[in-house]
């Protein structure tokens, strides 16, 4: 039954450690668009802005990866927001309050900072500053979506009863293993086999719960 049972017992293990790494590598892919995205806010900001609005602005996009980290994380740390704002802006900003204070605090940048940029969108034509506005615009957007599929990842883990259904079965599979191998090997060895094969289980087990 053991050699019928392995094969399972292998599809399930598979299964569930590539669950967990889609999970990690979506992870990772989305934090790399927020890289992309906010360098790609960086480089419009210093190149076609100057004065109070570029400082605001690049406020608001160092605050963004922090507001988003904490958020996940189900923090709210006022300190390390102010500590990137206060680079761009004097202490106690408005901003700062702005975003600790609210519910969902990376959102709460992004509409902070496209209230910064809306003046950029009635600028003197002679100024040629409406482009840029309509390209911060679109990569705001991009990043609303990004704050989304974040949350889409924290909120829906694999469920419970599938991590304990295939802890339990493992832990029946080692458990009956010795009565397998006692008959084909010796029963010196059964112990050391034994404590192998729920090792490789077990801690396999144990990576896809810490990659998740």
């Amino acid at each position: 039954p053991h050699e019928l049972v392995g094969g399972f017992l292998s599809i399930l293990l598979v299964f569930r450690t590539d669950q967990a790494y889609d999970r990690f590598w979506e992870g990772r892919r989305q934090w790399s668009m927020v890289i992309t995205q906010t360098r790609a806010l960086c480089r419009l900001t210093l190149c076609n802005l100057d004065g109070i609005v570029e400082d605001v602005c690049m406020a608001h996009i160092a605050a963004f990866p922090i507001a988003l980290k904490q958020h996940l994380r189900g923090q709210r740390n006022p300190a390390e927001i102010a500590a990137v704002v206060n680079t761009y802006l004097p202490p106690n900003s408005t901003v700062i309050s702005a975003i600790t204070n609210s519910h969902n605090m990376p959102l709460t940048t992004l509409v902070s900072f496209s209230q910064a940029a809306a003046p950029l969108r009635s600028a003197p034509r002679y100024s040629n500053l409406e482009p840029v506005w309509e390209q911060m615009e679109e990569r705001i957007r991009k990043l609303t979506e990004i704050v989304s599929q974040c949350e889409k990842i924290k909120t829906t883990p694999l469920p419970l009863s599938y991590s304990r259904h295939t802890s339990r079965f493992f832990s029946m599979f080692t458990l009956t293993l010795p009565f397998a191998l006692v008959k084909e090997t010796s029963p010196v060895l059964v112990p050391a086999i034994v404590a192998f094969v729920a090792w490789i289980l077990f801690v396999t087990d144990e990576i896809g719960h810490a990659i998740e």
